[in-house]
């Protein structure tokens, strides 16, 4: 699987929508919004930001481990998508890192 996602010029994260009545649609939807505006333009509210990022990495998805596998082998064209929205992998990495 290594060579697979390493070789690849783009991979998809797709998650199903098993958890979305748990508020993830409202923390991509929060998400998307942050990714098209840009971080530069936007004052940012950590504790916002802080309960979103954990909402979403709390999933029981993220504790598959070939979703990490995936995101982390993979270029940086990777996406993770939920239902229609699709955040960069990148995206997420730079707001971690807030």
């Amino acid at each position: 699987m290594h060579r697979i996602y390493s070789l690849a010029s783009r991979v998809r994260i797709w998650s199903s929508q098993e958890e979305s009545e748990h508020g993830i649609n409202s923390v991509m939807n929060y998400l998307d919004d942050l990714q098209n505006e840009g971080l530069e333009n936007r004052n940012i509210e950590t504790a916002t930001l802080f309960t979103h990022t954990n909402k979403l990495f709390g999933c029981k998805w993220w504790q598959r481990v070939w979703t990490i596998q995936e995101a982390a082998v993979a270029n940086f064209c990777s996406l993770v998508q939920w239902g229609a929205r699709e955040i960069q992998w990148v995206f997420l990495i730079e707001l971690v890192n807030i």
